[in-house]
């Protein structure tokens, strides 16, 4: 240090001005280069990305609204406890009430059907019917042919409570 000073002291007082200037000019070089260039480039990018960020943002509360009308049309229908009776009367409103076997409550408003063979466009009009009149929307539904013509085996229905009607 004490050699800088020696160093410092013997250069004449306008080369330590412009010495001190240089070294002025360098320590704002690298405060720019490796702290403002960062930040303003990060800046540049923060403000490219926020009307995306912005249009997802409402994009969500929208989705949000439509789950709790979602959520509060579910239970203004009622449950898959009700799901039985709903079932049972749609199908005998069709004259098709020997057609349904057990329903079986799989949980979170779902309900399993058993179902003897049954024509397909009364199958058709049977869930139709749950989807309009109660909220009941097919989840799952796996048919075959059955050895009577224009009649399907149903081999797995799984309804789900609370579908818009």
């Amino acid at each position: 240090m004490e050699v800088l000073s020696e160093v410092w002291t013997a250069r004449e007082p306008r080369e330590r001005t412009v010495i001190a200037a240089g070294l002025g000019a360098l320590l704002l070089a690298v405060l720019w280069a490796y702290v403002w260039e960062p930040i303003a480039t990060d800046r540049a990018r923060l403000m490219a990305a926020l009307p995306k960020l912005r249009a997802q943002a409402h994009q969500i509360a929208i989705q949000g609204a439509e789950v709790d009308r979602l959520r509060n049309a579910a239970r203004s229908r009622g449950t898959a406890s009700t799901a039985d009776a709903a079932i049972g009367a749609a199908a005998q409103s069709l004259g098709l009430g020997d057609a349904i076997g057990a329903v079986t409550t799989l949980g979170e408003g779902r309900v399993q059907v058993a179902v003897k063979p049954v024509a397909f466009d009364a199958l058709l009009r049977l869930l139709g019917e749950l989807a309009a009149g109660q909220g009941l929307a097919v989840e799952s539904l796996v048919v075959r042919v059955a050895p009577e013509p224009g009649r399907v085996q149903v081999e797995t229905l799984v309804l789900r409570a609370g579908a818009a009607g």
